[in-house]
């Protein structure tokens, strides 16, 4: 509550009035002593914004930029108070023609259209403040393109794609095709460590739309229609805020902004709704909502029941006994079905390359999903019981004639570092046990020649794995 104080008055400069007005408010103060001055007006200002100020740190201490609205129009009164304490006429003037100009700026910038790479200016002072970091800014705003208003953000008009309609219009895809809706509504979550800004836009834009016929393709003839999208839970901080609603929900959305071509966090939020039955069914760039720093949004959905009958591969049949329990229930008939036909497509493997004296490599695949987005899959076998975790060893290599082709960030880059832990934990490994591990990559689809490995965690990784593997192409199905 004490950090409360200081919050606001950030808000105030960074999502309100902008710097120049924040500082001609404050010498507006000085202002009210004048002798011509001393009326109730000036009462009612001090009230009104210092009251305002003390009911929302003192009372209601919620960190809500859009609250101190209410105060701009003292702020307002004071700039003019600030501005006619000037005894020069001439000086007057100019500065109200100075004032009036960055109001035009500003209104322009923020409601017409943006001024592109001047769109914004902030002094970087307490960029690192957590009021300063949580709407996006770099520091103190003399000016800028948005402002946080609610769940929304005022911005000038954007022109290409709107996130929200090409969301949409993927997951009105994927919902045509699918064979077995689980109920009349498709529920839906987002997961964004930072405000997103699209929840409650995707909401109003799309849970009242007027369901569309599709093709009949039951025995009754009965017409199917979409079912309309709604959010089972407003927006969580991290992949595991969506439990326990994820059970239910069929489609997961995550934001990510991006600094500095960090996408290590996207893949890993992507592998935990993996291994929960999602797949990847989107992967786009945003500049969104006029946001700082440009990311992604990657939309998965939840994968439909395999079914014997449809002969699954081995990826499938891995999944279909995998999830038993958690995503659905098997008979004890179909279990053994699925176990078996596992068995007989494992015999396909035979060419066993050993990553260590307790854990063989049976197979590796990748599986490429949306734009710039793959699945590296490692069937493994576990010869003993490990004690301990393992962590597995992933390094990749661009092709040299591909080099080129890779952004400009990562053209320097000679080794690509996938490593991760493996689900579930090397220590629940029984003896002969084979497993499908599972590792999703963001990367142009270009040759890579991987080294695979594992090693213990805690310890310094290897700067190569045990088994290497020959050019592989992404941009090939696998």
């Amino acid at each position: 509550m004490r950090q409360d104080w200081e919050i606001y008055p950030l808000y105030f400069v960074n999502e309100i009035a902008f710097l120049p007005i924040a500082l001609l408010a404050l010498l507006g103060l000085p202002a009210l002593f004048l002798k011509r001055n001393r009326n109730a007006m000036a009462l009612l200002l001090l009230v009104w914004a210092g009251g305002a100020y003390l009911l929302l740190t003192g009372i209601f201490t919620l960190h809500s930029p859009q609250l101190l609205y209410a105060a701009s129009p003292p702020a307002a009164v004071l700039c003019v108070m600030a501005l006619n304490a000037i005894p020069r006429y001439r000086l007057r003037r100019v500065l109200w023609g100075v004032l009036f100009f960055f109001l035009v700026l500003q209104y322009v910038n923020l409601t017409l259209f943006s001024f592109g790479p001047v769109s914004r200016f902030e002094l970087p002072i307490l960029r690192e403040h957590p009021a300063v970091k949580e709407q996006q800014n770099c520091g103190v705003t003399v000016y800028k393109d948005h402002i946080s208003v609610g769940h929304y953000l005022l911005h000038p008009p954007q022109r290409g794609e709107v996130v929200t309609e090409m969301l949409f219009e993927k997951m009105l895809d994927y919902e045509t095709n699918r064979k077995h809706p689980v109920g009349p509504v498709a529920w839906y979550q987002v997961i964004s460590e930072t405000p997103a800004h699209l929840s409650l836009d995707f909401y109003a834009r799309h849970y009242q739309r007027i369901p569309l016929p599709l093709e009949s393709d039951d025995a009754e003839g009965e017409a199917k229609t979409v079912r309309p999208f709604s959010a089972v839970k407003w927006e969580s901080r991290s992949p595991e805020g969506t439990l326990p609603e994820l059970a239910e929900t069929e489609y997961v959305i995550l934001k990510q902004d991006l600094k500095n071509d960090d996408i290590t966090q996207l893949e890993e939020w992507a592998a935990f709704f993996s291994q929960h039955g999602f797949e990847s069914i989107s992967n786009n760039t945003f500049d969104s909502y006029g946001m700082s720093s440009a990311g992604y949004i990657h939309l998965m959905a939840r994968r439909e029941i395999p079914s014997l009958e449809n002969n699954p591969d081995i990826f499938q049949s891995y999944e279909l006994l995998m999830q038993d329990g958690a995503s659905w229930l098997l008979t004890a008939e179909e279990r053994t079905a699925a176990e078996q036909r596992y068995a007989r497509l494992l015999q396909e493997y035979t060419h066993i390359q050993s990553l260590d004296e307790k854990v063989n490599l049976l197979g590796f695949h990748v599986k490429s999903t949306p734009e710039n987005w793959h699945v590296l899959r490692l069937i493994v076998q576990a010869t003993d019981v490990i004690i301990g975790e393992l962590k597995i060893s992933l390094r990749a290599t661009v092709h040299p004639d591909d080099r080129e082709k890779l952004p400009e960030s990562y053209q320097e880059q000679d080794t690509f570092i996938w490593d991760f832990t493996p689900q579930p934990a090397a220590a629940t490994w029984k003896p002969n046990q084979a497993l499908v591990l599972s590792r999703p990559v963001m990367i142009a689809p270009l040759r890579y020649k991987l080294e695979i490995g594992v090693y213990e965690a805690g310890e310094t990784a290897p700067e190569a794995g045990t088994v290497k593997t020959d050019w592989i192409d992404f941009g090939t199905p696998h």
